[in-house]
């Protein structure tokens, strides 16, 4: 039996899958920004009842385990022809690398 925590990732994933396959991606970023904002399970359960119900789990798994395979273990990830941004910079920083990124043939010649 799973415990209370994978329950409620559970819970969490699947009603926010449910409201994007049913209400659209509008829906779903308030869905996302309401449980951003309260982070709490109980409201999330209540607000959002009609729409908790379990979907099938087996694409995002496989999803978050190539991301796991990639070493891509938050979100938002900067790639650049495959190669992982270093999270040590913050996302206005690319800007001071674009430059010397742009020199570096083997990542513009690189086949996606």
């Amino acid at each position: 039996m799973l415990n209370d925590t994978n329950d409620n990732l559970t819970v969490l994933i699947s009603t926010f899958r449910n409201i994007y396959k049913k209400q659209g991606q509008k829906m779903l970023f308030e869905a996302l920004n309401y449980w951003h904002n309260e982070n709490n399970i109980d409201k999330f359960k209540k607000k959002y009842n009609p729409l908790i119900y379990e979907t099938e789990m087996t694409g995002i798994i496989d999803l978050a385990e190539d991301n796991k395979s990639f070493a891509l273990t938050y979100t938002p990830q900067i790639l650049i022809n495959n190669y992982l941004f270093p999270h040590i910079f913050d996302r206005e920083d690319i800007m001071y690398f674009i430059d010397e990124l742009l020199e570096y043939e083997e990542i513009l010649n690189e086949n996606v």
